[in-house]
């Protein structure tokens, strides 16, 4: 779909609904991953600095949620990605999934080896079980920010096309919108955050 032959439409169906926000919810895990990568430039000398390792959980987690199934809306395919970027697509999400936030305790088919070891430590009369952290080097993050930046020119060009088929339900007026999933509800409804006065448990 290319914004030069759209034409407006009156109201979103909810398969448009899901895929524009879908594209949204993207485009800005792309903008939290690159904020990750320029932090790691200007606090982390090596990747032994201890801010290094949350910083990459949260690059890998961020680029990868757009990927992974959501029961709503879906996922993106991998489809998505240029050719000559699907190496480090698939580098982002394999120590994303293999790694950090989800923990695979058999063998990596990328590294032949498990890639998440629980490891149980002997010394003089301490024990204690820990897990050791393969780490990417460093310098890959420079070039993990340049794909996140490439992948979110793809995703803004495709929600453009949907603000000018919707362009008459933006909103208009000042403050901050709710975009509505279902097609029979208006498509933005004033936004408050949730409080834990109004957050239930069981």
């Amino acid at each position: 779909m290319s914004i030069d032959n759209v034409e407006p439409c009156d109201r979103p169906s909810a398969s448009d609904r899901k895929r524009w926000w879908l594209l949204c919810y993207a485009y800005t895990s792309m903008e939290k991953a690159i904020k990750c990568c320029q932090m790691i430039q200007i606090m982390c000398p090596n990747n032994s600095h201890p801010l290094f390792e949350p910083l990459i959980l949260a690059i890998h987690a961020y680029y990868a949620r757009p990927f992974k199934p959501n029961n709503v809306v879906g996922k993106l395919s991998k489809e998505m990605v240029p050719d000559g970027l699907v190496g480090i697509h698939d580098c982002l999400i394999h120590f994303r999934d293999g790694v950090f936030c989800h923990t695979d305790a058999g063998n990596s088919s990328a590294a032949n080896r498990p890639m998440h070891d629980l490891v149980y430590s002997q010394h003089q009369s301490i024990s204690e079980f820990s897990t050791s952290n393969p780490l990417p080097d460093i310098a890959a993050y420079s070039d993990f920010e340049a794909h996140c930046m490439a992948m979110a020119v793809i995703f803004r060009s495709k929600i453009i096309v949907f603000e000018k088929i919707y362009s008459h339900c933006l909103p208009t007026q000042e403050g901050d919108f709710l975009m509505t999933l279902h097609d029979s509800a208006d498509l933005f409804i004033p936004h408050t955050l949730p409080t834990r006065g109004i957050l239930h448990y069981p």
